[in-house]
């Protein structure tokens, strides 16, 4: 109920809805009733106004393509009817979507981004001080507002090249010959995922993932945290793979047990930030990088604490 409390302080005439993860789902129990809460805060959105969706989240592309199927409250269900919905994505059946995508060295990332303003057709080259392929759609993202308010695609794109990460949240820091990947701020099993593919998508000696528990996924948390292993088992960017793995925490070693099926990963099972530090501290050298996460209570900006 929170969502539709907060739609009527809003009453907002544009809105962005960046994808349909787990992050709630100790309350709400299924993705699909996370759907449904996140969607009632367009119950106050003016007829005419404006949804834009992540086209590559296959629950929020259902909103566009199927919104017939889905299990809306009656109040949102009216007001999807009257909005004008847009999509952004990697997808090229997307509105707004990216190609040829390049990570320069530097911490670049630069693409082509096509969409459309006023029903005409643009195409822009992007730059962003950021990596990964979610920060592609976050841009893509802002152009689709961008382009509801008028602004020029060519103007959109300066403020993007302007942008830079917030502390602990996706921050690329060296020191004595390190790259680090300050994303302490906090996690899903999603960010996860998405943040260990920036950490391959970086030239380095070594990749080095830190990753702490995921704090209130309930029931769930076992599953969710085993498949975050299962998908780094098999990350591969560019054809670089994980080398070290570091789990700190009683819910992270599920991890750990999802990436077991790699002999080739080296595995840390931590309990606390202590004994991640230590490890570190006799395992790295100079050109490794290191990717550290995990939710807020687990502090892990302790970790990088000691390096930095």
């Amino acid at each position: 109920g929170e969502m539709a409390r907060l739609a009527v302080m809003a009453t907002p005439e544009t809105m962005v809805v960046t994808n349909i993860g787990v992050a709630h789902i100790a309350q709400l129990k299924t993705r699909e009733n996370i759907r449904k809460e996140k969607l009632n805060s367009i119950n106050q959105m003016r007829a005419g106004g404006t949804l834009i969706l992540n086209g590559d989240d296959v629950l929020l592309r259902e909103l566009k393509d199927a919104s017939e199927q889905v299990e809306l409250a009656d109040e949102t269900r009216t007001a999807l009817d009257q909005a004008n919905i847009l999509t952004y994505g990697l997808q090229s059946n997307c509105d707004f979507y990216a190609e040829n995508i390049r990570i320069l060295e530097g911490g670049y990332t630069t693409f082509l981004a096509h969409g459309v303003q006023n029903g005409e057709p643009f195409t822009v080259p992007v730059t962003l001080h950021v990596l990964g392929s979610h920060n592609v759609g976050n841009a893509l993202a802002a152009l689709a507002v961008a382009s509801c308010y008028g602004i020029a695609p060519e103007d959109a794109v300066k403020g993007l090249a302007e942008y830079r990460p917030l502390a602990m949240r996706g921050q690329i820091l060296n020191r004595d010959g390190i790259t680090w990947i300050d994303d302490t701020y906090n996690a899903s099993p999603d960010s996860m995922r998405s943040g260990s593919q920036v950490l391959l998508s970086i030239p380095a000696g070594r990749h080095i993932a830190v990753l702490a528990d995921v704090l209130e996924l309930g029931e769930e948390s076992q599953r969710l945290h085993k498949e975050v292993g299962e998908f780094l088992a098999d990350l591969s960017v560019e054809g670089r793979s994980l080398d070290c793995l570091v789990t700190v925490g009683e819910q992270a070693k599920y991890i750990a047990a999802g990436i077991r099926k790699k002999e080739h990963i080296c595995v840390k099972e931590c309990q606390n930030n202590t004994e991640a530090v230590a490890f570190l501290k006799d395992y790295l050298k100079e050109q490794d990088a290191v990717f550290v996460k995990g939710s807020r209570g687990m502090h892990t900006e302790e970790i990088l604490a000691e390096f930095l």
